[in-house]
């Protein structure tokens, strides 16, 4: 029988049978005063396994579009999770009943794609990066 190699980390909880909230002398912070430094300050249990948990610096896009799904044909032509950005415009994402779904503009980012979209329903939101 093969057994499973122990974790590479630690996955007991935390005892918090001691902690409180909300007071002063509670070493969790109250309602309304967590900030990421005090969400950074803790590893998850990732640090010193090669996970870099720096965030993402944020990015404003404005959504111009969106897609409408005009047959349950519409499928894209690969897999895409969001945020991908799509270099050029024309850049064909999807088929609809054969005909292609093509980008607008350069730099098009496709916003919450749906995987199986139906028809009538919004399939991909397209937008742009601002500033």
């Amino acid at each position: 029988m093969d057994t499973l190699p122990p974790p590479a980390f630690d996955l007991t909880p935390p005892d918090i049978s001691g902690w409180r909230r909300g007071d002063d002398s509670s070493n969790l912070p109250g309602p309304g005063h967590v900030t990421p430094d005090y969400v950074h300050s803790f590893d998850f249990g990732v640090a010193g396994h090669g996970i870099d948990c720096t965030p993402a610096p944020q990015r404003v896009i404005e959504v111009t579009d969106r897609v409408t799904a005009a047959s349950n044909d519409f499928t894209f032509v690969r897999p895409f999770r969001g945020m991908d950005v799509l270099a050029q415009a024309g850049t064909v994402i999807a088929l609809d009943r054969g005909a292609p779904v093509v980008t607008p503009y350069d730099n098009c980012i496709l916003v919450m794609p749906v995987a199986h979209p139906q028809a009538g329903a919004t399939a991909v939101r397209l937008g742009r990066e601002v500033g």
